[in-house]
């Protein structure tokens, strides 16, 4: 199984979006965090935290990897976050219809 590893927020988001399992490095503002635990229980796991030193880090990529399947989220959480973004993109669509009219 192919994936990649990301330290950027939007790196993660279309790993997700694609299906592509990825172990997310964050830093400390804590995007990831919370747009795994809000959206992608299941795989929470797979964010791993800048206070970890490079041995750390290395040590929970290689853990993280040893089970391919736990980097991909669930089925249901994918198809939730899809009708999510399908709400929002519907959304500010109608508000720029509002402002340009």
């Amino acid at each position: 199984m192919l994936g990649i590893v990301t330290t950027r927020f939007h790196g993660l988001v279309l790993s997700i979006i694609c299906g592509c399992p990825v172990p997310s490095i964050e830093w400390t503002l804590g995007k990831h965090s919370r747009l795994v635990s809000d959206y992608m229980p299941s795989v929470r796991r797979n964010v791993i935290n800048e206070k970890l030193d490079s041995e750390g880090v290395v040590e929970r990529l290689l853990a993280i990897v040893q089970e391919p399947t736990s980097l991909v989220p669930s089925t249901a959480e994918v198809e939730d976050i899809v009708k999510k973004v399908g709400y929002y993109t519907d959304r500010v669509a109608r508000l720029w219809r509002k402002i340009m009219s």
